[in-house]
């Protein structure tokens, strides 16, 4: 009999100090590296969103990749990008940690809204405190 493994977490994690360092114009391209980097490692990002400082990643973990080794290469792979390319000259850094959720497949397409929504929902401060970093994350 075959095994069928769905694995879906929601990472979050933020900038260092909460410092405000993804701007609107390199977030894109600093999504497509974080989507970039799962997919390098066998993982299939669903949604990727956040706020100038903080991350949301939904994916589909591949079972034989420890989160704790998809979120390290996510972050340095990101951080890399970040001051090497998108924002030079900037003391960019992540925070220390992250918190991360496991997901039932039931509830992946309204995760997937909410992290792409960021924007909509801090706006609205319509936020989920649940799904949201503190200070220490």
């Amino acid at each position: 009999m075959a095994r069928r493994v769905e694995l879906f977490v929601h990472v979050v994690w933020s900038t260092s100090r909460r410092r405000p360092w993804i701007r609107a114009d390199i977030e894109g391209e600093l999504h497509n590296v974080i989507g970039a980097k799962c997919v390098e490692h066998g993982c299939i990002p669903r949604a990727i969103g956040g706020m100038a400082d903080h991350l949301h990643l939904l994916v589909l973990l591949d079972p034989g990749m420890p989160l704790t080794k998809l979120v390290a290469e996510v972050k340095g792979s990101s951080s890399h990008a970040m001051t090497h390319r998108l924002a030079p000259g900037t003391e960019f850094q992540w925070q220390r940690g992250y918190a991360a959720f496991s997901i039932s497949p039931d509830d992946v397409a309204a995760v997937e809204r909410y992290v792409l929504d960021q924007k909509r929902h801090h706006g609205a401060r319509a936020t989920d405190a649940t799904f949201e970093p503190s200070e220490d994350t």
